[in-house]
């Protein structure tokens, strides 16, 4: 390819198939009124054209949100349950907080 001219990476047109957590998030013990920290949570993209992309960092710059939401306090009620990872429009589970 000309220089100038980057090579695109991947089928342009491929969608998300699906999510999965590939690696836990460091922490999974949280107190009432903590806040979720993603750090080492690492989640595997599987596109339609069968290839796949790991995000594991900048989960807002690409488009990665968590439910309950990172700037939301965690209840009691949260306790033994997952954190939901969305991602366009797909959603994978950590293990239980």
């Amino acid at each position: 390819a000309p220089l100038g001219n980057p090579v695109p990476l991947g089928n342009p047109a491929a969608t998300v198939n699906s999510i999965t957590i590939q690696n836990q998030p460091r922490n999974l013990i949280y107190e009432e009124g903590d806040y979720f920290d993603p750090t080492d949570l690492s989640i595997l993209v599987t596109m339609s054209d069968g290839t796949t992309k790991i995000i594991d960092s900048d989960y807002e710059l690409n488009n990665v949100s968590f439910r309950p939401s990172k700037s939301e306090k965690l209840k009691s009620s949260d306790s033994g349950n997952p954190i939901t990872v969305i991602y366009e429009g797909h959603e994978a589970t950590t293990n239980n907080i």
